[in-house]
Formats: C-alpha cells, sequence, structure tokens
C-alpha cells in the first residue's frame, strides 16, 4: 500500500537493531522509576511581534518535563553525554533544558532509540523526530528515518501523478 502525507505511518528500526540483547534491557531499564536520576526540561521560544519583525525575545517555560535516566541519555546522544559528564552545571544538577523540542516529539525519538514501534501521526511529525535525532546525534536512527520519509514522499508523488492521469 502506498502511503500519502497526511495518512498515519509505522516506523520501526530493523529486526536486528530492536532484538539486539543491549536493546532489550535498555528498553527494561528505561521505564525503571529507581533509575530516574535526571530532569529533562523543555522550553519553546517567545516569540514577540513588533512592526512587521518577528523576534524571539527570549525562553519561557511550557511547564513540560520527564524525568530519565542520565546513563540512559547518555548512551543515546553524544549532545546529552557532554551535558552531563562534562563539565557543564547539568552533570551537578542533573537537570537539563532542551530548547525548541516537545516532550512529545523527545520521547518518541528516544523510543526509536531504544527499539520501539512508532506509529507517526503524518510525514511532518517523522521530519520532527528525524530533525530532534540529528540534533542530538543520534545517528543510528537518523538514517532509517530518512528512508523512510522519502519513501514516503516518493509515493505522494506517485499519487499526484495517477491522480493528473
Amino acid at each position: 500500500k502506498k502511503l500519502a502525507r497526511s495518512e498515519m505511518i509505522p516506523f520501526s528500526m530493523c529486526r536486528s537493531y530492536r532484538d539486539h540483547e543491549a536493546m532489550v534491557v535498555l528498553r527494561e531499564l528505561a521505564v525503571l522509576e529507581a533509575l530516574h536520576d535526571c530532569t529533562v526540561k523543555f522550553r519553546k521560544p517567545r516569540i514577540q511581534i513588533r512592526s512587521h519583525e518577528v523576534t524571539i525575545e527570549s525562553f519561557r517555560s511550557n511547564d513540560e518535563h520527564m524525568k530519565s535516566s542520565a546513563f540512559l541519555l547518555s548512551m543515546c546522544s553524544p549532545v546529552l553525554r557532554n551535558m552531563f559528564c562534562g563539565g557543564f552545571i547539568e552533570s551537578i544538577e542533573r537537570f537539563a533544558v532542551v530548547k525548541d523540542v516537545s516532550k512529545d516529539i523527545f520521547r518518541k525519538t528516544m523510543q526509536i532509540w531504544l527499539g520501539e514501534d512508532l506509529i507517526a501521526k503524518d510525514i511532518e511529525e517523522l521530519i520532527l523526530i528525524a530533525s530532534t535525532a540529528d540534533r542530538f546525534g543520534m545517528s543510528s536512527i537518523g538514517h532509517a528515518l530518512e528512508d523512510t520519509i522519502l519513501q514516503v514522499l516518493q509515493n505522494d508523488i506517485g499519487l499526484c501523478v495517477d491522480a493528473l492521469n
């Protein structure tokens, strides 16, 4: 079946990735609250419009946060590893602020990294997840997401061609 851009899009990593013993154990550990030793807070920019200009003035909390394991986050992303294991304040406070990414998209990106199946609501959501994975250096899922996105877009072009004929 060809998928259109607005349809739900199933996605999963390859079987060897999902079924690897380490990934199975990581999925089990990810949900254990006893290991949740850090907080990730999500912020989005406050946009202020002044005389036909859009200016990003400052960041405000959208009051979304999630508890997680700093070890797990460090394993999945070199960016987060630098935050939690480097000389940054996050390594002391066990608190990270992620800007311009929603909790939902971040959680779905993590779920894919853990080898869980995902159904994206549309191509735009899949692109946001891929962008988040790229931003955080999660290269193991970037290529697989890219292949799925390209397949959906190629099918979408095919649907347009079929409609014109």
